[in-house]
Order: C-alpha cells, then structure tokens, then sequence
C-alpha cells in the first residue's frame, strides 16, 4: 500500500527456494567451467543462474567458450567425415580394378564381390546422407537458440550490461546469417517498454551500422517519433545528434539543418520547461552553429519562456550561457545566478564558479 515501507529483509517462501537453487546451479556452472567442460549438458547448466542472476558476466562468457568449442568440434568432425568418404571411395576404386583385371574369378564369385561392393557404397551413401547437419548448419542452429535464450533473459532483464554484449557478439559470430531485422524488432519492442533504455539504444545503433535495413534519414524519423511519444527521452536526442551530422555530410548543409532542430527543441520547452533532455540537445545545436543572430533569437525565447515560467532553471541557466557565448555579460547578470543558487541549492558552488566569468572580467 501507498505510504507503507516494504520490508526488504523478509523473504518468500518461493524465493527461498529459487535462491537456494541458484546457488547450487551456479556452484555446479563454475565447477564445470573449472574441469573444462565445453559441452551442450555444461551449457544447459548455466541458463537457470543467467534466468535468475543476469549480471553473472563469468558465466555468459563460460556460454561464449562453450558454444566456440561445439562449432570448432562441429567442423572437425566433418573434416573427418569428408575424410572418411575419400578413403571409402579409393577402396572401391581398387576393388573395381582388382575385378576388371581378374580372370579367373567365377562368375558366382565375381556377382559376390559385386554384391559386396554395391553394399558396402550403399552403406556409405546411407551413412553420409544420415548426418543431420553440416558444421555450418549446426553453428546457425546452436547461435539462432542463443539469441532465443537471450531474449528470454533480456525480457526479465532489460538493463544488463552482459545481455547485450553477448547479444552482439552472438550476431557477429553468425555472420552473414543473421537476421538483422529480426533484431531491430526486438530493439523496437524493447523501446516500447522503456524508451529510454539507454542499453537497447546503443544495440540499436550497432545493428543498423552492421546492416543495411534502415537508412539514416529513417533512423533519423524514428528518433523524431520517440521524442514526439515523450520529450523527455535523453537517449532519442543523443541519437538524433549523432545521426545529423551523417545526413547532412555537406558542411554547408548542416547549419540550415540545425536551424530547423530549434523548432522542436522550443516545443519541447514549452511542453515541459523543466526537463533537462531537450536543454541539454539545445546547448549541442549552439555549439554546433555558432551564428549570432541565431543565439539573439534563443535569447528572446528565453526571456519570453521566463515571463510565464519564471523560475525554470534551465531556461535562466541557458539565458546566461547564450550571454556568455554572445560575449555580453554584466555584472547585472549576477542576478541570474543568484536566482539559481536559490532554485537549486545542491549545485551552489557551481553557480559561484559561474559567477567568476563575470567578476573575472570586469576586474
């Protein structure tokens, strides 16, 4: 109930249980590591630890060395396969010369050994076509369950540092076999839970660099969506910001570009003043644009946002930046810190710092 603490010291019966399990399961996980154990039982031993303990970083890479191991078995295995086909081969080849040559063979004889021989290539044929999967096919089988796995356990464990990064690495080593729009639906998917999963973003951005399957000017509308759903999503303007410069690669493109990103940072300001995504995204466009009579018009919009806000901080902190970038500040503008110090307390010693720009120069 609302207004009551949870006791975080008393535990279920049922979670009980389930810890009392992880704690053996990851015993039974690390011992096998320890022997060297690199086979599918030994991976299978560590997905109830993972399901429950995501962060376990020793035992994702333990899955890592295993699955390599199965592949590089996977492949010598058919070496010795195709190995085995050649040497049958050459064996029938010498029994079919060895009865060419020979004359003196009855006929009973003769259909015998032939009889034999059409056996023993049936029984080759048979043993060769029996194989349920190349090396190949198999890496693609094992990694393809990996990435379902994995998926389980980013659902429960969105935030995990370890899910993602075995994640990429899972399709790296698939190779030209993954498939990178199934993952940009899991990114969508994972973004319409949290869109500021900062984790899923970076995945994002790592599989539509890997693949071709969106251009930048749809990534780029993409970011616009999830900024338009909530202007508070930080990860969808840093996204944006490292997007822009791409699309527009011309020097002479990019500025004109920027102008326009004024317009939705403004509404965003109007639509919540006191939060810091879209400020933050504002101080990177003057950064980037540096044209005075743009940094006169952010001004005025900061003064006519402050006549109806009056103490948004982050529209007095931004007047005084866009001051200091204009190389105008007085000594009057000491009233703007003096303002902050008051709204936000916490970063005092800050604002003073600040005020050093202003005394510095006058004196």
């Amino acid at each position: 109930m609302h207004g009551r603490k949870r006791d975080t010291n008393v535990m279920s019966k049922e979670t009980e249980i389930r810890v009392k399990h992880h704690i053996q399961a990851r015993q039974i996980a690390f011992e096998n590591r320890l022997k060297k154990e690199y086979t599918i039982e030994a991976l299978k031993s560590t997905v109830d630890c993972l399901n429950f303990n995501s962060d376990l970083y020793t035992l994702w890479a333990y899955r890592r060395e295993i699955i390599l191991h199965l592949i590089e078995q996977a492949k010598i295995e058919e070496q010795k396969l195709k190995q085995n086909q050649v040497n049958s081969t050459d064996s029938k080849d010498i029994i079919d010369q060895t009865n060419s040559t020979s004359t003196s063979t009855s006929n009973s004889t003769s259909n015998s050994t032939s009889n034999s021989t059409s056996n023993s290539t049936s029984n080759s044929t048979s043993n060769s076509t029996s194989t349920p999967k190349s090396a190949e096919e198999f890496k693609i089988s094992l990694l393809n369950e990996e990435l379902q796995f994995i998926e389980k356990c980013i659902r429960h464990h969105p935030k995990s540092y370890w899910i993602w990064f075995h994640r990429k690495w899972a399709t790296k080593t698939l190779e030209i076999h993954c498939n990178w729009q199934r993952e940009l639906e899991l990114c969508n998917l994972m973004l319409q839970f949290d869109n500021r999963n900062f984790h899923c973003w970076n995945y994002r951005r790592f599989v539509t660099s890997e693949s071709n399957i969106v251009t930048l000017k749809q990534e780029f509308e993409y970011t616009t969506s999830k900024i338009e759903e909530s202007f508070s999503n930080y990860s969808a303007w840093h996204q944006r910001s490292a997007l822009l410069p791409q699309i527009q690669s011309s020097a002479s493109n990019l500025p004109q570009a920027l102008k326009k990103e004024f317009e939705l940072v403004q509404q965003a300001f109007y639509t919540e003043p006191s939060d810091q995504s879209a400020w933050f995204y504002h101080r990177w466009i003057r950064a980037k644009i540096q044209d005075r009579s743009e940094l006169l018009k952010e001004l005025k919009m900061c003064e006519e946002l402050l006549e109806i806000e009056n103490d948004c901080k982050w529209a007095i902190l931004t007047k005084f930046f866009i001051k200091k970038e204009l190389n105008e500040l007085t000594q009057q503008d000491l009233t703007l810190l003096n303002q902050l110090e008051g709204i936000d307390p916490c970063r005092a010693n800050y604002y003073r710092d600040l005020a050093l720009v202003i005394t510095t120069k006058t004196n």
